[in-house]
């Protein structure tokens, strides 16, 4: 660990200001994660990305460089301590699952892939496809606009606007546009009305009648109670079995 502690100091200037015991105890945690000295130095540099992407200070306002190196490499650990993966194993996983998602849907699949996630969900996919409808109708809106702009900033010829013909059917088209948006807008509300009434009309449908029908007048308790079961197994509902009260003396 002296060695690779050596190396730090070699490549990190401000760990040179530190001896090469001092480095070893500060990085002995993260070398037993698993971490290389290429994963110390990006976490001297910069932050997970849950937490910052905001590089590290200037090395001149540096002044107590060992407190310094502890407080960026501590970023990298949890509430707990436990010490995150570096940043060569977390750029192998994401070559990895990339490799995979590509293996499995294509290359166009990568598009849909939020960085650093897991394997590719459906949620992506339909997030990435609203995404680029969005995008697209977006860009269809302006285009419009500009062109509408366009026109309406065009000089016309004197003779054109003096034409009464072309104030008329510049007019006619106007009002043909606004009729078909309003006839749209109308078929629009009536589906929704009749979608609406045929919901209405299932949820008012009366309960399908009963089936049964009374065999004769009951005479005595037991032939009602038998009546009245036989009619609620008709109905299907379920009779209430009702106990017997005990007399006390």
């Amino acid at each position: 660990m002296l060695a690779a502690a050596a190396e730090l100091r070699r490549q990190e200037p401000i760990l040179a200001q530190l001896t090469a015991r001092a480095v070893r105890a500060l990085c002995r945690p993260y070398w037993a994660a698993g971490w290389a000295n290429d994963d110390v130095r990006h976490a001297l540099r910069w932050r997970p990305r849950a937490t910052s992407s905001l590089p590290a200070m200037e090395q001149a306002k540096i002044h107590a460089p060992y407190r310094w190196a502890q407080s960026r490499l501590a970023a990298w650990r949890t509430d707990t301590g436990k010490v995150l993966p570096g940043h060569s194993h977390m750029e192998r996983a994401q070559r990895t699952r990339e490799h995979a998602v590509v293996a499995r849907f294509g290359k166009a699949a990568l598009a849909a892939m939020p960085a650093g996630s897991g394997p590719l969900r459906p949620v992506d996919v339909r997030r990435f496809g609203r995404r680029r409808v969005d995008a697209a109708v977006e860009t269809l809106r302006r285009r419009r606009a500009a062109e509408l702009a366009d026109e309406r900033a065009a000089v016309r010829s004197q003779a054109e606007a003096a034409d009464p013909e072309h104030a008329r059917r510049v007019a006619d088209e106007f009002r043909a546009e606004r009729e078909r948006r309003q006839a749209a807008g109308r078929e629009r509300l009536l589906e929704q009305a009749r979608a609406a009434a045929a919901e209405r009309a299932e949820q008012d449908q009366p309960a399908p009648a009963s089936t049964w029908t009374p065999q004769g007048p009951a005479q005595t308790p037991e032939e009602r109670q038998e009546a009245a079961l036989a009619r609620a197994r008709a109905e299907g509902r379920v009779p209430l079995v009702r106990r017997r009260r005990r007399t006390r003396w």
